[in-house]
């Protein structure tokens, strides 16, 4: 099976909206959605909120490609938009965090990710892609979206000579992800809080 991901330049806001609620279904269950959006009932929405801004941080700063109808995406950013600056976190929406996750999912929601980041510059020394968001929608899954919405980056980054970052807080993901030539750099155990995997795929082709 031939499978070429679609590059997305632009989404208007309803267009933004659907393709988050649609790909939210793959991380509802998610020990990091569990942990960060206790209440079950609004979970849903609020793991596409987040999704939301992910992807918009992608159209602006990065690279987003999709497959299907709306069924599987990829987030990636280049060296230069790796970290993330007040201007940036304005652009793609993320300071309506406090009113659209409610401010107590907010706080543990930005607790984690903080934690992540310092993990991520702990795992990863230098210029290097970031896998941001790799989602497929749970009717979709085992089709090989995943791994043709990995191909852009893969590429990109060793046409750049530069290694690729993911992190993930879903054990079942590593096996996956070590199929496609990352291997675990850090795994953070912090009580109270989800384990977290980060993982490099070093530069050693497209895997």
């Amino acid at each position: 099976m031939s499978l070429e991901p679609t590059a997305i330049t632009h989404l208007d806001r309803t267009a933004l909206d659907r393709l988050a609620t649609r790909l939210s279904g793959a991380f509802v269950d998610d020990p990091i959605a569990r942990y960060a959006f206790a209440d079950a009932v609004r979970r849903p929405r609020q793991v596409a909120w987040a999704l939301g801004r992910f992807i918009r941080y992608g159209l602006l700063y990065g690279k987003v490609f999709s497959l299907g109808k709306d069924e599987a995406v990829s987030v990636w950013v280049p060296p230069r938009f790796v970290k993330v600056t007040f201007l940036r976190t304005l652009r793609s929406g993320m300071l309506a965090a406090p009113r659209a996750l409610g401010w107590r999912a907010f706080q543990t929601f930005r607790r984690l990710t903080d934690h992540a980041d310092r993990l991520h510059r702990r795992s990863v020394a230098g210029p290097h892609w970031y896998l941001l968001l790799l989602g497929v929608t749970p009717g979709s899954q085992k089709r090989g979206y995943g791994k043709a919405l990995m191909q852009p980056g893969f590429q990109q980054a060793t046409a750049d000579g530069l290694p690729c970052y993911l992190e993930t807080m879903n054990e079942v993901n590593i096996p996956y992800y070590e199929k496609h030539g990352f291997e675990v750099a850090v795994h953070d155990r912090t009580p109270g809080q989800p384990d977290i995997w980060t993982m490099v795929k070093e530069k050693k082709g497209e895997g």
